[in-house]
């Protein structure tokens, strides 16, 4: 998580570098002016106007191209969601939350008095379920209140866990579309650059078709951040719910195995 944070702090820096650079090219004198705004417009959108003119559409791959570094930027983000994606899907269920098996199995070894079962049972499950268990079953001496107070806190701090790493697909959405506007700016000051360079206005589709290109980062931006923010909101949800079940097997444990201890003083 900490290389993501990283490159997410690197792009800013990138960008504003690539923009440094392409101002102080722009200040060279050119001797054909139209020569030189045909060449810009080439470098940045990436695709030749006869392309266009062949083809009357721009493919998937050219609009890739038209997007220039930005595009670049958010292919990585794009990247990045799935794999936080699947990773959570893969870590986010009832398994690694509170299986059922492992409160049946935890109530018989504690009914039939073997303890130490029911803690090894408890450690060896990856579970945050089975870090309870073996929590109550180590400390199984405590008082009713301090075992309630740590079985909590060790479930919180689980739920917390998950919390935190769905935190990121919140990142990559946020990230996205701002990226995406970004890349879009970007392309219209270039395409008026080069009217600026051109002297007049001059053929005005040499700007509209600067902006269409440079409107792919945005329209790429929040295709890549609607579907990253709904994940996201279900994952959080389903979280949510995980941790009612996860608290609710921890209590039942608890009354179950100390509830005869409830009112007693420490």
């Amino acid at each position: 998580m900490f290389r993501i944070l990283i490159c997410f702090v690197a792009i800013p820096l990138l960008l504003l570098g690539a923009v440094t650079h392409t101002a102080f090219a722009e200040e060279e004198p050119a001797q054909n002016q139209n020569a030189a705004t045909a060449a810009q417009m080439d470098n940045f959108t990436g695709a030749t106007g006869d392309e266009i003119a062949t083809t009357g559409e721009t493919t998937v791959i050219d609009q890739i191209r038209n997007g220039g570094v930005p595009m670049g930027f958010l292919i990585a983000l794009a990247l990045v969601g799935v794999a936080l994606i699947c990773e959570r899907f893969a870590k986010l269920t009832r398994g690694t939350i509170a299986p059922d098996h492992l409160i049946h199995l935890a109530k018989t070894h504690w009914e039939q008095g073997d303890y130490s079962a029911v803690e090894k049972l408890g450690k060896e499950s990856p579970s945050a379920l089975g870090k309870v268990i073996a929590f109550l079953a180590e400390n199984r001496d405590a008082h009713y209140a301090a075992l309630n107070e740590g079985a909590s806190e060790i479930a919180a701090r689980e739920i917390q866990k998950h919390q935190q790493r769905n935190y990121w697909l919140a990142v990559v959405g946020t990230l996205s579309p701002l990226l995406g506007l970004l890349g879009t700016v970007l392309g219209m000051i270039a395409a008026f650059q080069a009217v600026a360079m051109a002297g007049d206005i001059g053929d005005v589709s040499m700007v509209a078709d600067g902006i269409y290109k440079a409107l792919a980062t945005t329209a790429a931006g929040l295709i890549i951040a609607i579907p990253t923010l709904g994940f996201y909101h279900f994952l959080k949800g389903r979280t949510n719910q995980l941790a009612l079940e996860l608290e609710d097997a921890g209590s039942h444990l608890i009354i179950k195995w100390f509830g005869k201890d409830a009112g007693k003083e420490a």
